[in-house]
């Protein structure tokens, strides 16, 4: 019963973020680890401080109720990390050939 749950929601969640494209999906702790590169401590000394988003509690709000973080603030958080620019690079980079 819970697989056929999980195959139909995962159905589902495509067909309504194709509708909806701004609605964002859940990330599983270990999908951000993925995305960022980064340990448990490192998000949390972030999360702490105020430069990285704050997972959303998608439980009943216990203690040790399941977190998630929203794939779009992930996002925007990797898309707004500085370039770092090769030594001897000039200030605009641009493709050869253009």
């Amino acid at each position: 019963m819970i697989a056929a749950h999980n195959l139909n929601y995962r159905r589902n969640t495509g067909a309504v973020r194709a509708a909806h494209p701004s609605i964002s999906r859940f990330l599983t702790r270990d999908e951000v680890f993925s995305l960022v590169g980064e340990s448990y401590p490192a998000l949390w000394s972030w999360m702490k401080s105020g430069q990285f988003p704050l997972p959303r509690v998608i439980g009943k709000g216990e203690r040790r109720s399941p977190v998630r973080w929203l794939e779009s603030e992930v996002a925007e958080w990797m898309a707004s990390r500085a370039v770092r620019r090769p030594k001897g690079m000039r200030a605009e980079y641009k493709p050869k050939g253009k």
